[in-house]
């Protein structure tokens, strides 16, 4: 089991196509002009286009991620933001979302080298050993995935004129 570890945070996808860069939430709000520490990260990633999935978390000088100061971040700016990334789906054209999960958090580090973007961190350990550390430092929780997990991507019908892609479930080969 692959184990990641969620924080307090606004789950969004970065989007670059060559100088274009944009920020989505998961549904589909754009977030672009709300963070342009993740924006200027996103414009540095180490590829020509790319979709990255991940989470915008607010975090303390102590590095506890809180979702209140990000959603009142303005009020409360002695916190960094910080972008977690703990997907890639598309890089450089290619859809990588048949490849298993572990190929493709592979490619991470490589591609955020040098954005200040960061990578999600995983835990190993039983079920009980990941929730009881994560517990212990105040964090959301964790979500396990098999490591050849691959994405199954249904397309929603055109809704005013533009088509959305939806992340529907998560399958591994085979099934």
């Amino acid at each position: 089991m692959f184990n990641v570890v969620e924080m307090l945070a606004c789950r969004a996808l970065l989007m670059k196509d060559g100088d274009r860069v944009s920020i989505r939430s998961r549904n589909n709000k754009e977030l672009t002009n709300d963070y342009p520490t993740i924006l200027a990260g996103a414009k540095r990633m180490n590829a020509k286009s790319a979709v990255v999935d991940g989470e915008i978390v607010a975090v303390d000088s102590a590095g506890c991620p809180s979702f209140q100061v990000l959603q009142h971040r303005r009020a409360q700016p002695g916190h960094a933001i910080a972008f977690y990334a703990f997907d890639v789906l598309h890089m450089n054209g290619s859809d990588l979302t048949s490849e298993p999960l572990e190929n493709r958090r592979e490619r991470l580090p490589m591609l955020l080298e040098n954005t200040g973007l960061l990578v999600s961190s995983e835990r190993r350990g039983s079920a009980a050993q990941v929730t009881a550390a994560v517990s212990g430092l105040g964090l959301e929780g964790v979500v396990a995935k098999r490591r050849e997990t691959v994405l199954i991507v249904k397309r929603q019908s055109r809704s005013r004129g533009r088509t959305v892609s939806r992340f529907s479930g998560r399958r591994t080969r085979g099934e």
